[in-house]
């Protein structure tokens, strides 16, 4: 609230509803598991958006390759097998 500026010509609660979303995505980043999934700018653009790619490319009857959501997503095509790994598995406990 202190930061906001009325002055700029941007509605409070659209500058709140910002500032709220992005706290909540931080929050979800840190908290989602044990082991931190977003850590870089490809890992987090992978996390928020590597499920809805396949969705929208087994939507068109495409192949979900890792090499074509590489070049849709603009990533390295092991950060995308990497995630994918990742996002299917369980976080398991280290406790016998």
């Amino acid at each position: 609230v202190q930061d906001y500026n009325p002055y700029r010509g941007v509605k409070f609660s659209s500058y709140a509803a910002y500032w709220i979303k992005a706290y909540i995505r931080s929050f979800i980043l840190s908290n989602w598991s044990l082991v931190k999934l977003g850590t870089t700018k490809a890992q987090r653009t992978l996390f928020y958006r590597l499920q809805r790619e396949k969705a929208k490319l087994e939507a068109l009857g495409l192949p979900t390759q890792p090499r074509l959501l590489a070049d849709t997503l603009k990533v390295k095509e092991k950060e995308v097998v990497e995630m994918t790994q990742r996002l299917s598995g369980k976080d398991m406990s280290l406790v016998a």
